[in-house]
């Protein structure tokens, strides 16, 4: 799903343009090239994903010769270079790109269970903020393909972890985490306005998705990304 903005271009992949080979792991250079021709991307900036709060500042370039460029450790990514996109690997945790209407910046973020208690959401707003002025009401959010609640079932230690359990659904003697709603609240708790919820949908239920837990860690990687485009 691709959506076009005067000012971005969102992309949220499936298993159909895996961007990680599901017997491998090894990034797909086709894939990843047909993804940038969607965003009309120079290069695609990912990180190597720890289920980390680290943000890491995509770096301005102007020579990009290659079609991806991996950059550190670290859970989220922000940037200001136009016609060079950034990007999340995900296969169950939630995806989120937020757009500064504002400052013309972006960031992409990987807010599964882990960053998300850690902080993943809280660290990228402050970022934003820190490199480019970014007032949390100017965003545009967009969540991305994750485990659902309808599926994501957790364990009770996790949900021990948790200070407030609105986000914890409860059946049959187990629990199902929300990780779009705990999301959603960490971002309405900052003074976001604008969350969009077009492109959500479960990776374990809907086909056309790559989920680890569904494909038994069997699964490509979803590759979710957005583009600034060249303001005139």
């Amino acid at each position: 799903m691709t959506t076009k903005n005067t000012n971005y271009t969102t992309f949220f992949g499936g298993s159909k343009l895996s961007i990680l080979d599901p017997c491998t792991h090894e990034l797909n250079i086709t894939h990843a090239s047909a993804i940038n021709r969607h965003l009309a991307s120079s290069t695609m900036f990912l990180a190597r994903q720890v289920h980390s709060a680290t943000v890491l500042v995509a770096p301005q370039q102007t020579h990009l010769h290659s079609p991806v460029i991996w950059l550190g450790q670290g859970d989220a990514l922000i940037t200001n270079q136009e016609k060079a996109s950034i990007g999340i690997i995900t296969a169950d945790c939630l995806p989120l790109l937020l757009y500064d209407s504002k400052n013309h910046a972006a960031a992409a973020v990987h807010a599964g269970w882990r960053g998300a208690v850690a902080g993943i959401v809280d660290k990228t707003l402050l970022r934003l903020k820190q490199a480019y002025g970014t007032d949390a009401r100017d965003l545009i959010v967009y969540l991305g393909p994750c485990a659902n609640v309808c599926c994501y079932e957790v364990r009770d230690d996790f949900v021990e972890q948790l200070d407030d359990l609105s986000s914890v659904d409860k059946r049959d003697g187990r629990f199902y985490f929300d990780q779009p709603r705990y999301a959603t609240k960490q971002l309405r708790a900052h003074g976001v306005h604008t969350i969009n919820i077009d492109a959500l949908c479960c990776t374990m239920c809907v086909s056309g998705y790559n989920s680890h837990r569904a494909q038994k860690g069997k699964a490509g990687r979803n590759l979710t990304a957005i583009c600034l485009k060249e303001l005139l």
